[in-house]
């Protein structure tokens, strides 16, 4: 099945436990169980050859009670790898774990020998897995935000400075962040974060089924208007760099939510309104194995399940062929506008119902209309919309999502004064303009 995404992120891959792994026993291979380094090399290599990147997960927070190192600094108190963690004898079984997960030790990163073992470097674990045989884009740092953060230390910076000057260029850093990240955005560290705090938990809060909603454990979401959409978004965004915005990770779910599906109680209209508004607001669109085919779930624990291949066979029986294909569709039109992918933002108009707003770049405006449930149609002039030059009616086109069929459409008769009219019908309405 051909979705036309361009970038894998792999979850951790290393030694471990558990089925998700973020408790490693060692860095230093692939887990046989997935194949080991051959495997990944392959895979990677594989993923290359049909022009997609692939970018792994690691957590530089801490390592597993198992890890080796950790079994070294236990054992002799003067191992070098004794500095690598924090040991007290105040603490349950004399060290720090994160969360108090006894399981889970936490990293010292005040020490010079972890940080050139772990990321400071060409010899170190993340710049190993970016060279051959692997090949890997990039890393997704899980639970960055609390990294080399303890008591009164805070080596966070540093530690997101030294692993970007380790990658290469043109890889990309991208930092799991929950809460307000813009103080760790300064352009020398994480190319950008996971943007629950401004991109997610507004939009679940607009599309959500009325009531109370846990996004994640111990967050609940209240219901947003329209209104209240844009407000959030705007001043939870107002810290972060635009270009720290653009290169973080937009998302509608991932494996440590609930499913997008089940939040809006199984509605594909307003999962697809959904989807239209991540692949048109600035940032990476990222898709939750799974999205494809309708997958739902309320805990991390029932949305951590292997991909349902059976699921495409059954689609067009129960009405999802369209969503794919809707979801192919949007992945198309962002992959190419350039107004979609690098271009300004500027928010239009919003009602209790629907939001509006415009992407812009030299070459293309781009209109986006989403309307969750029934309302009031909205009229724009070409003015509101930013178009420099009146267009002829042929440079217009609108895509629609929704109940409707995607289609093609002229908006205006050539030669009139162009004014936009767009329905209040649930769905999501994207309407294009080459500037001249």
């Amino acid at each position: 099945m051909h979705l036309g995404v361009n970038l894998i992120y792999l979850t951790p891959f290393f030694p471990a436990g558990s089925m998700h792994r973020y408790e490693a026993s060692t860095f230093d291979h692939v887990d046989p169980a997935l194949g080991g380094d051959d495997a990944l090399a392959s895979l990677v290599s594989a993923a290359h050859e049909r022009g997609i990147r692939v970018i792994g997960g690691i957590t530089l927070n801490r390592t597993g009670v198992h890890h080796d190192w950790f079994a070294k600094a236990s054992a002799d108190p003067g191992a070098i790898e004794r500095g690598f963690y924090f040991f007290d004898e105040a603490q349950p079984d004399g060290y720090v774990a994160w969360h108090g997960v006894r399981t889970l030790p936490k990293l010292d990163h005040r020490s010079t020998g972890l940080r050139e073992r772990f990321y400071d470097g060409a010899d170190s674990v993340i710049a190993r897995y970016l060279g051959a045989p692997f090949g890997l884009d990039g890393w997704r740092v899980d639970c960055a935000n609390a990294t080399a953060r303890f008591g009164d230390h805070d080596a966070n910076h540093d530690v997101a400075h030294l692993t970007r000057s380790t990658m290469n260029a043109d890889d990309w850093l991208v930092a799991e962040h929950c809460c307000d990240s813009g103080d760790d955005l300064d352009g020398t560290g994480w190319h950008g974060v996971m943007s629950y705090q401004w991109f997610t938990r507004p939009l679940w809060a607009w599309l959500k089924d009325p009531g109370p909603l846990s996004l994640m454990s111990a967050v609940e979401l209240i219901d947003l208007d329209g209104c209240g959409l844009v407000e959030s978004m705007r001043h939870l965004s107002s810290n972060v760099p635009w270009q720290a915005q653009q290169a973080s990770m937009t998302l509608l779910d991932s494996h440590d939510t609930a499913r997008f599906r089940t939040a809006v109680g199984g509605d594909r209209v307003r999962h697809l309104v959904a989807l239209a508004a991540l692949f048109t607001m600035p940032g990476v669109p990222m898709l939750f194995a799974g999205v494809e085919v309708g997958c739902e779930g309320g805990s991390i624990d029932t949305t951590r399940v292997p991909f349902p291949w059976d699921r495409l066979g059954e689609m067009e029986r129960d009405g999802d062929g369209k969503f794919l294909n809707d979801l192919r569709t949007l992945i198309e039109l962002r992959r190419r506008s350039v107004a979609l992918q690098h271009g300004s933002m500027r928010w239009l108009d919003a009602t209790e119902h629907s939001v509006s707003f415009v992407r812009e770049s030299a070459t293309e405006t781009m209109l986006v209309h989403l309307v969750r449930r029934p309302c009031e149609s909205r009229t724009f002039t070409a003015d509101e919309v930013g178009i420099i030059e009146h267009p002829d009616a042929d440079d217009w086109r609108v895509a629609e999502f929704g109940e409707v069929d995607l289609l093609e459409s002229r908006l205006a008769s050539r030669g009139e004064p162009t004014t936009i009219v767009l329905p209040g019908t649930p769905g999501a309405y994207l309407v294009s303009c080459a500037r001249r």
